[in-house]
């Protein structure tokens, strides 16, 4: 049962695989997937970052650098191997390239690479404050039930959040979200150590993000 627009208790029967695959969407439209259920007016993630275009996949904890303040050897690094398209031209001109200090002696960049039709694919790179040693591109694990675990250079539909420093991603499996994967890091002191990886292959809207099996979590101590 449910109150209608007029305050009257009305009944329903409807599909809950229907439902679920309605609130993914509303989610996805909103970039709120895999935040908690809340009754009552909430911000969605995406926030309007000064000087520069929202980016939907960040959160607005962190600096939007245009891309020439990103430094002239973290781009170099970036292209070196030809598969990263032009970040000043449509449509990676549109999304964000964020910065945030790590600690006092090291920054991160998260630059995008390419977009997909619902995936923005980021590269992250760190940077020494302190001394003339050169950027650093991240390597990150990445699951299948076809190949186990795998190393890969990509962090799709990144997320940084200063205040906790934790690097998150969530790599859709299609437009509606409900399959995939999630990860997240937290920097420790030289490195990000990840914390979990939530994967879901199955595309039947059945699960939410946070329903989504744990393929890996840290040990409290590492937390």
């Amino acid at each position: 049962n449910y109150m209608n627009t007029q305050g009257q208790e009305t009944s329903a029967r409807f599909s809950l695989n229907g439902l679920s695959a309605t609130l993914l969407w509303i989610d996805d439209q909103q970039q709120r997937l895999g935040s908690p259920r809340l009754i009552g007016v909430s911000q969605t993630r995406t926030a309007q970052k000064s000087g520069a275009a929202a980016n939907s996949f960040t959160s607005g904890n962190t600096a939007v650098a245009a891309p020439d303040k990103i430094p002239a050897a973290v781009l170099k690094l970036h292209f070196a191997d030809d598969e990263c398209e032009e970040i000043d031209k449509e449509p990676l001109a549109s999304f964000g390239f964020e910065t945030a200090k790590l600690n006092d002696k090291t920054k991160l960049y998260l630059v995008p690479c390419y977009a997909g039709a619902y995936n923005i694919i980021y590269r992250a790179y760190t940077q020494s404050l302190s001394n003339d040693i050169g950027p650093q591109q991240l390597l990150f694990a990445n699951y299948s039930n076809e190949l186990g675990w795998t190393g890969t250079k990509h962090l799709i539909n990144a997320d940084y959040d200063a205040k906790t420093k934790t690097l998150s991603a969530f790599a859709k499996g299609r437009g509606l979200g409900d399959c995939g994967s999630t990860v997240e890091y937290r920097w420790k002191e030289t490195a990000f150590k990840m914390i979990e990886y939530r994967y879901w292959d199955v595309c039947d809207a059945s699960r939410s993000p946070e329903q989504w099996p744990v393929i890996f979590k840290a040990r409290p101590s590492a937390n």
